[in-house]
């Protein structure tokens, strides 16, 4: 399987474990973590995806985003996981501290080379996934600065939250698709797929 094609399989995992873990939220705070780790683990697949298509900046400056980037994700899933199995606990009705500020950062090292990769993305990318995914970008970034300030009950925090929880699973379902688009693209100007065997 391609890389391509992994990217595009690991959008929609975005996409649905994004939109299981709105549903799930109330009814279970550890289905939640995990199924976030999970399509923040997917996140991964899909950078690998922008690289191989390319950025409107220089390759190295492309890759130092992307790294920064699988910091946030790496403690995103790291701290999610935990949660999930009672290892870490958190508060969220105050400013964040201890295991919930790490989270926050994590949540800003992962939402801005989001928004930054998206933006910077190459002539491939269409419109609505790029600008969604900014969004969710900065949506991820804004609940992390919002909890480090103030917790749950800051502005930035409920702000973001719909960039992270609303948008990041329907960039996850666009960005699937321009994957497969691409793809497919590809195979009808392959020479392979025109010749008659």
């Amino acid at each position: 399987m391609g890389r391509l094609r992994r990217a595009e399989l690991a959008g929609y995992s975005i996409a649905a474990a994004g939109l299981v873990a709105d549903v799930a939220f109330d009814a279970s705070i550890t289905a939640y973590l995990l199924l976030m780790a999970t399509a923040v683990l997917a996140l991964t697949l899909v950078m690998i995806g922008f690289v191989e298509l390319g950025a409107r900046t220089s390759p190295a400056g492309f890759r130092v985003i992307l790294a920064i980037g699988a910091l946030g994700v790496v403690g995103y899933a790291a701290l999610s996981v935990a949660g999930a199995l009672g290892l870490a606990t958190v508060d969220a009705s105050r400013a964040a501290e201890g295991p919930l500020a790490l989270l926050a950062f994590s949540m800003i090292l992962l939402g801005l080379p989001l928004a930054a990769v998206n933006g910077l993305a190459g002539a491939w990318l269409t419109a609505l996934p790029r600008w969604v995914g900014v969004l969710a970008g900065l949506g991820w970034a804004l609940t992390g600065i919002g909890l480090l300030l103030e917790g749950s009950s800051s502005p930035l925090t409920a702000v973001g939250g719909f960039g992270y929880a609303l948008l990041f699973p329907l960039w996850g379902a666009l960005i699937g698709r321009r994957f497969a688009a691409v793809r497919s693209d590809t195979a009808r100007s392959s020479p392979i797929a025109t010749s008659r065997f």
